[in-house]
């Protein structure tokens, strides 16, 4: 997590139960509110939340890998332990643009099981996410989306190519559209 995201009561929980079985588990990100009149910020958490809610909980059941998106995302010591002795005990690669992304696809590529949370309601009422601030002006809106398509989509594709099996390179096709 960063230091201004908001964890969720439950996550951890839902982390725990779903790494019994996973090396990776994802929770949804979902926005703060913030008032109406911040257009910016509205459109940047529909996209969001519409990644959360129905892009990923299909990844991978059509064969892809789950992206980790930096917050929200839990790994268990033997995938994180694997995952260093392939990248000279180097787990978040520092000069990636989007190292957390690219973390799901080399934990995929190596065989390790992910899972998304679907969203789920606490006793609350509220659903279990990481909650955080996103981008409230055009400007830093235009910035953290250029960094992260060109992270996704021009970095991941010299680092990473198009190889794969056919839903990996789906998913990849998916997420480096963003270019055009």
């Amino acid at each position: 997590h960063d230091a201004e995201d908001l964890i969720d009561p439950d996550a951890l929980r839902w982390i725990n139960f779903y790494a019994q079985n996973h090396d990776m588990v994802q929770i949804p990100v979902l926005a703060l509110p913030t008032p109406l009149r911040e257009i910016s910020h509205g459109v940047y958490c529909d996209e969001f939340a519409e990644y959360h809610t129905r892009d990923m909980p299909v990844r991978p059941l059509l064969g892809g890998f789950v992206p980790s998106c930096g917050v929200g995302t839990g790994y268990r010591r033997d995938a994180l332990e694997k995952l260093a002795i392939t990248e000279s005990n180097r787990i978040f690669a520092p000069d990636a643009l989007t190292e957390d992304y690219e973390n799901g696809l080399k934990l995929h590529r190596l065989g390790c099981w992910q899972a998304f949370v679907p969203p789920v309601q606490s006793d609350a009422g509220e659903f279990v996410a990481t909650r955080e601030l996103f981008p409230q002006t055009w400007t830093s809106a235009l910035r953290q989306r250029t960094r992260w398509i060109t992270g996704i989509a021009l970095q991941g594709w010299q680092r990473n190519g198009w190889k794969g099996t056919p839903g990996e390179v789906y998913w990849l096709w998916r997420d480096r559209k963003g270019l055009i």
